[in-house]
């Protein structure tokens, strides 16, 4: 296997069809049924933790590597990502620049990304931070400090004020303790390093089969609580979807990432497709990512109206997305000289 991690090729394989369910499921939050509506709320609660397992992938490989020096950091890891941006930013730049042309917007979206590229500036300011992190991971007692007031201050308090402010739960006291909340500053425990840090935790740590029971029994439930409270708020608010519930960093999605990321670290089925399938498809995986907005955007335009439920519809489309952007991501791969370079 050549040094690979057999679970971590099938981790990013499985998540990155959960990134591109999350995208088909914006399609059906509008315009749809109230049935489509809790179909899609459904889907798409239990495919939030994507975006936090590549987190941990990533931390799991970059955190437990015996050398990593600035050089290689900056001068292979971040430049592909830079690359990688720039070039497909023009690209979609390009197919979905308004018209009549302007040269000022043309630039401001090269510079912006489209809307799902937000996770290449998230994880390049990672990899910014690695040195400081794997520091932080070296050392048991500053790592456990730092796992704990995390989870605390990043998680726990603002779920509790996102409960409040949601459903109008003591609301004037809430306001004003999330400002004397606010004033503390903790930024340095929040966003996605807390995820970077568990994946490297999570690969080095053995969990007893107990304690992982308990792991995935909280993580359906707290994939269910998504679906609950995303659905009150719609029953409020009777329009699209509020995502205060759907945030990646949040504590009901941080605790649905953490029990999927487990469950795949001990899955023997997942290891054993890995080691036959995965593996190969997981070095697409980086350009799945980049195109498939643009073969979902038009799969959508040009599918034929033929309702089936969509209960079907979404696996269905997802299924098709992602095989159509693996496919043709193989072909660039393999017959167009220096793609390596931007997928």
């Amino acid at each position: 296997m050549n040094g690979r991690i057999p679970y971590l090729d099938g981790l990013r394989v499985f998540a990155i069809v959960a990134v591109v369910a999350v995208h088909v499921t914006c399609f059906f939050y509008t315009n749809s049924g109230i049935s489509d509506w809790y179909a899609a709320c459904t889907y798409g609660s239990f495919v939030r933790w994507c975006v936090p397992v590549f987190c941990m992938i990533s931390g799991a490989l970059f955190l437990t590597k015996k050398e990593l020096s600035l050089q290689s950091l900056y001068s292979h890891y971040i430049k592909r990502i830079v690359i990688a941006f720039l070039f497909w930013s023009t690209i979609y730049a390009i197919l979905y620049s308004s018209h009549p042309f302007s040269v000022k917007e043309f630039i401001g979206n090269i510079a912006h990304g489209h809307y799902h590229m937000w996770f290449l500036f998230m994880i390049c300011g990672l990899y910014i931070a690695l040195p400081i992190l794997r520091l932080v991971f070296a050392n048991r007692i500053v790592l456990r400090y730092y796992l704990l007031v995390s989870f605390i201050a990043a998680f726990v308090i603002p779920f509790f004020f996102d409960l409040s402010h949601s459903f109008g739960i003591i609301e004037n006291f809430t306001e004003r303790l999330e400002h004397g909340y606010n004033r503390m500053g903790l930024h340095l425990f929040f966003g996605f390093t807390s995820y970077f840090l568990c994946g490297g935790v999570l690969k080095t740590y053995e969990l007893s089969p107990q304690r992982r029971r308990v792991l995935y029994a909280t993580g359906v439930f707290c994939g269910f609580l998504i679906v609950i409270l995303t659905s009150l708020l719609h029953q409020r608010h009777s329009s699209g979807v509020d995502e205060v519930f759907y945030n990646y960093t949040g504590l009901l999605v941080f605790a649905l990432s953490t029990s999927v990321f487990i469950y795949g670290r001990y899955s023997r089925w997942l290891e054993q497709l890995s080691k036959t399938v995965l593996t190969k498809i997981s070095d697409l995986v980086f350009g799945v990512y980049l195109i498939h907005i643009i073969v979902l955007d038009n799969m959508m335009r040009i599918m034929p109206d033929i309702r089936l439920s969509v209960w079907l519809e979404i696996p269905l489309i997802t299924l098709c997305v992602f095989s159509i952007s693996l496919v043709v991501v193989w072909l660039l791969k393999k017959y167009v000289p220096y793609t390596n370079y931007v997928l």
